[in-house]
């Protein structure tokens, strides 16, 4: 018995030991230099694979010294607002500045990429933080804004998407993705045109009762409000404003392109400066009198007034020089004469319009305060929610952060030419993510938000589906382009700026993107490759992003001149022929032990 006992626990020894004895690392990596990371703490999701990186970086030889998870406060001094006091230039952690800042950034649907890495964009002037320097870039940004074909236009921007590819002043995480909740009834909805608060209400439906009702995360009190287009609103206002003004042009349905909605068709220009738009025959206002050239032209005075401080007025002014720049020429034709190019020009052509004929009496008596009352209060009344667009406001509660509507009965697009779908469209303010989705499984709302931040599954619910979209914006590892290790490469064994490209290039090979998606955004992104969206029509589909690789990576740290020397340490990853030899021993041992027990 005692020898059976002896022989059956030697042969489990045998089995269990490869299992154990594998278990050993090939190598413990030298390391090089060492680097800080700046991450704000404003979402959970970024902290976690932030700590993630920073366990990672060690492989390649760089240590990680503080990962500082800090507010917006304490990190824009270091970075877009560095105070260039002790240094002329955004110095290192260490010194001040930054090393690596995590952080996401969002480009709209025109793509203009001016100001992210383009040298006049430098800091102080704008916001280039990352100080990136590069001719070639700066040449084919400036062809890129400037043209009209849109083939050249397209072929322009894959070729700012290529250098910024290969250069990495950042290095692109992932594209973050968002889902709605949606009653299984709903139909025509565009998630992405309705997450940037632009959707296009005259498409959307309710089969059962042609009644839609929207659960939003936010009250009307959370921010700073603006009752109209002309001061700034919250995304939660700017969802039933979105329904109320028209414009000249809108985004399409789907593709997103630009397409007349008041207009006529396409706007024609020669030169990119001199713009002439007709309107659309049957435009209307909600009372049935018919949109003119005035309300254009008068709304655009209003939004470049000095006088009037409107949000609009900055992004306008550099393209309009004063009032003459917009001319009403007969009743239904209006001239845009811009002082400059504007790289997408439709884009100064979809502000919402207001009625001339109400607005200005209004202004005249009671002055531009009106601007700041709450519609159907005051002097102002239902005067600058009159509307051109698919629906009529019919009341506000603000304090209850409620909105109801109605359909425009003289509203027809270049599109549909007909009346929308919908007979109501409710706006309500619902406290928090169980009550939406209490009250969607319940059918007492019809769509509930993506910044609930439903999971996957949250929506797994009975006549309920789950609609995703994917953002404009991406989450990205920025890089001080100063840097001596990451940026110049000065300090590098090599000692330029390509060992420094290499150093960039290892710390992409080193992102597991997949894993971040799955395990930390629930499944709820696209991994990323450069600072454009694959929602942009502009997007390189040839560019793929870097691959998790780390014996790849340590190759591009050897190319920066480090050479990853490594020194041999058990670890949890195994040496194939230690455990060999190991397992070898045991069983010679195991055999001598049975012949003395036979003995």
């Amino acid at each position: 018995m005692k020898k059976r006992k002896f022989t059956l626990f030697i042969l489990t020894i045998l089995f269990i030991a490869p299992t154990g004895f594998l278990d050993v690392s090939d190598a413990a990596v030298d390391q090089y230099f060492s680097i800080d990371l700046l991450t704000p703490n404003t979402e959970a999701e970024r902290i976690q694979f932030s700590q993630l990186i920073e366990s990672l970086l060690p492989e390649i030889g760089i240590t990680v010294d503080t990962n500082d998870f800090t507010g917006w406060g304490d990190i824009g001094p270091r970075t877009w607002s560095y105070p260039l006091l002790d240094f002329d230039y955004i110095p290192t952690y260490k010194e001040g500045g930054y090393d690596i800042l995590f952080v996401r950034n969002f480009i709209d649907f025109s793509w203009n990429p001016t100001g992210y890495f383009d040298s006049d964009s430098q800091i102080p002037i704008g916001d280039n933080f990352y100080q990136y320097n590069n001719p070639s870039y700066d040449s084919l940004l400036e062809s890129y804004l400037t043209e009209l074909n849109p083939s050249l236009k397209t072929s322009y921007a894959y070729q700012l998407q290529e250098i910024i590819y290969e250069d990495l002043p950042n290095i692109v995480l992932y594209y973050p993705m968002g889902q709605f909740g949606e009653r299984e009834n709903v139909i025509g909805v565009d998630e992405l045109l309705l997450a940037m608060a632009t959707p296009r209400y005259e498409y959307w439906d309710d089969s059962s009762d042609d009644i839609v009702k929207f659960a939003m995360p936010y009250d009307y009190g959370s921010s700073y409000m603006g009752w109209n287009p002309f001061y700034s609103a919250g995304y939660v206002e700017k969802l039933w404003m979105e329904a109320v003004y028209g414009s000249l042009y809108k985004r399409a349905q789907n593709t997103r392109e630009w397409v007349p909605q008041i207009a006529a068709g396409m706007a024609s220009t020669t030169n990119g400066l001199d713009i002439t738009v007709e309107i659309d025959s049957d435009a209307m206002f909600s009372d049935g009198s018919f949109v003119l050239a005035e309300d254009i032209e008068y709304t655009y005075e209003l939004y470049i007034a000095p006088d009037l401080y409107s949000d609009a007025r900055w992004d306008l002014n550099p393209y309009f020089e004063g009032n003459d720049s917009i001319t009403a020429v007969d009743t239904r034709t209006v001239t845009f004469n811009l002082s400059q190019e504007h790289p997408d020009y439709y884009k100064l052509l979809s502000y919402e319009i207001i009625d001339k004929s109400e607005v200005e009496p209004a202004i005249n008596n009671y002055g531009l305060s009106i601007f700041t009352e709450v519609p159907f209060t005051g002097n102002v009344g239902g005067t600058l929610v009159k509307s051109c667009g698919p629906f009529v406001l019919t009341s506000l509660y603000p304090y209850l952060s409620k909105a109801d509507l109605v359909p425009n009965i003289f509203y027809a697009d270049m599109v549909l030419r007909k009346h929308p779908y919908l007979s109501e469209l409710h706006f309500e303010y619902v406290s928090s993510k169980s009550s939406a989705l209490t009250k969607l499984s319940a059918g007492d709302v019809d769509i509930i938000d993506s910044m609930f931040e439903p999971s996957i599954d949250d929506l797994n619910i009975t006549g309920v589906k789950a609609k995703n979209f994917t953002y404009t914006s991406y989450q990205e590892m920025a890089i001080n382009m100063r840097h001596p290790y990451l940026g110049t490469g000065e300090l590098t064994p090599v000692g330029n700026a390509e060992a420094a490209k290499y150093v960039r290039k290892a710390i992409s090979h080193l992102i597991p993107r997949d894993q971040i998606i799955n395990d930390t955004l629930g499944k709820l992104g696209i991994p990323g490759v450069t600072f454009c969206s694959p929602v942009h029509h502009v997007f390189d589909d040839s560019l793929q992003p870097y691959e998790y690789n780390i014996t790849l990576a340590r190759e591009y740290m050897k190319m920066a001149g480090f050479g990853v020397i490594t020194t041999p340490t058990p670890t949890k990853t195994g040496n194939t022929l230690i455990s060999i030899i190991l397992i070898v021993s045991i069983g010679l041992t195991v055999l001598t032990k049975l012949r003395k027990i036979r003995k």
